[in-house]
């Protein structure tokens, strides 16, 4: 029974699952909100467009991708930063274009833009000099945008946008002619997203998981892996990353593949991002390695993927398949006990009925 005992002990620790460690790397702080200011990269708007872009970037978000990109900082309140942006003209006609900050949310796994000039408290913060600018084609100038933090402000992250907006008649059927709308206006605008946390301290740190991994096959013979992450800090997350397949059928490597249907996660909420693959891709299985960005933190997760037959997903969770494999040993140590004891009481049953007979 001791031996029993001491292989039941052994099986039932085995059985219990040790989490994996995440590779993450993390930033230090951001810098101060008056900080030194490096030139964004340039822009990237076709041309027959008015564009918009950030010329400053702090020092200390350089690197950052957002922050080349959107407007991303953290304010304590009553602070007020000046950010420039620069405007551009890229169609064959004068332009009168007008500038001002926008209500945006992030639901549903996207960031999601309020209808024209919704207010939310960021935006009531935010103020563009000038407001109305005049462009003949191929003209470019720059704008200021003030974010004044009042003392009051809350201790939470904000969303909007910066556009630059061109109103004029639509184009009617048969009429391309200017003015030709009928009465009717057309509206085009492009923007630059504001991510704003406002409070004490450093703010929120950026923080995420990789809840599970899922491989499956389309019915048109589409491979496709599925992660689900979590947003467990205090900042918005905007993901980007690769796949890298490994150890498949003859030791073969894939990848690395980039995720195709990225997202943007608000704090607390998780969302599905995936990676599009080769119809041609053998099936495994594989060792799966995907790593997710946002910002500078990156999170690794390593998972064996088998694809399956079209039409089908293969949920992949470590721990589970873990806690599944330890009941399963648990069931067969509890079977192995109940056959000894039911071969021990046999033996019992027969050796007193042996005494009783003598």
């Amino acid at each position: 029974m001791r031996l029993l005992t001491a292989f039941l002990c052994l099986l039932f620790f085995a059985a219990v699952p040790v989490p994996s460690a995440s590779a993450a790397t993390l930033s230090a702080d951001a810098e101060a909100a008056t900080g030194t200011l490096i030139a964004a990269p340039p822009p990237g708007t076709p041309d027959g467009s008015i564009g918009i872009r950030l010329v400053d970037v702090p020092v200390a978000t350089q690197n950052d991708p957002r922050a080349r990109s959107y407007i991303v900082d953290h304010l304590n309140p009553g602070v007020t930063i000046d950010r420039r942006v620069e405007i551009e003209n890229k169609t064959s006609s004068n332009q009168s274009v007008r500038l001002y900050a926008g209500a945006a949310r992030i639901a549903q796994g996207g960031f999601k833009i309020e209808d024209g000039a919704a207010k939310n408290e960021l935006t009531t913060w935010t103020s563009l000099s000038p407001s109305q600018l005049d462009l003949s084609p191929g003209q470019q100038t720059t704008a200021v945008v003030t974010i004044n933090v009042p003392q009051d402000a809350p201790e939470t992250e904000q969303y909007a946008v910066i556009w630059a907006e061109v109103r004029g008649p639509a184009p009617v059927s048969g009429d391309p002619a200017p003015g030709g709308g009928g009465g009717v206006t057309e509206v085009s605008r492009v923007g630059i997203r504001v991510y704003l946390s406002t409070g004490p301290g450093n703010g929120p740190p950026t923080a995420f998981r990789i809840d599970s991994i899922t491989a499956s096959t389309d019915s048109d013979g589409s491979r496709e892996v599925t992660a689900q992450v979590s947003n467990t800090g205090g900042r918005a997350l905007d993901i980007t990353g690769a796949l890298a397949l490994s150890n498949g059928p003859g030791g073969i490597s894939a990848g690395s593949f980039p995720i195709t249907r990225g997202t943007t996660i608000a704090p607390g909420t998780s969302a599905d991002i995936a990676v599009a693959l080769d119809p041609l891709l053998p099936t495994g299985p594989w060792k799966a390695t995907l790593d997710v960005t946002s910002g500078f933190v990156t999170v690794t997760a390593t998972a064996e993927l088998t694809f399956p037959p079209a039409g089908q997903d293969q949920p992949l969770n470590p721990l589970w398949f873990a806690l599944g494999g330890g009941l399963l040993l648990l069931l067969i140590a509890a079977l192995i006990l109940w056959i000894l004891w039911r071969k021990k009481s046999r033996n019992d049953d027969e050796a007193e009925a042996t005494a009783s007979s003598q």
